[in-house]
């Protein structure tokens, strides 16, 4: 696992960016040039207690921003179970940061379980 200190690595990554037909794309590091970055991983989509954390995370997004700080969320569920639980739950749907398909970064940041292949939780 990843320490202070510690370079994070780069990574390309398919990511849910809003509930429309055309909101899955490609996030890299690049994307966040200049800017500061908060990840934070959860287990799984479609879970009691994550939406009402990453929900936090969205009300609190102003905050972040007035610090030049990125939100980044992320598990190893694929893009496409992120858009179908943004759908599906009213909590999610407007989330203005993306929800990336971060098993192989997981893994790489020592966060993946693995017997069951999911992430720990982190930030």
């Amino acid at each position: 696992m990843l320490t202070v200190g510690d370079a994070f690595p780069h990574y390309s990554s398919q990511a849910c960016v809003g509930i429309g037909k055309d909101d899955v794309k490609l996030l890299t590091n690049a994307d966040y040039a200049g800017r500061w970055v908060v990840y934070f991983f959860y287990p799984k989509d479609f879970t009691f207690v994550c939406p009402t954390e990453i929900a936090e995370f969205n009300k609190q997004l102003k905050a972040f921003d007035d610090r030049d700080t990125s939100v980044v969320g992320g598990s190893s569920d694929n893009e496409y179970s992120h858009l179908a639980w943004r759908r599906a739950h009213p909590d999610l749907a407007d989330l203005k940061f993306p929800l990336i398909a971060a098993q192989k970064l997981s893994a790489e940041l020592g966060i993946l379980e693995k017997t069951e292949g999911y992430c720990l939780r982190a930030t």
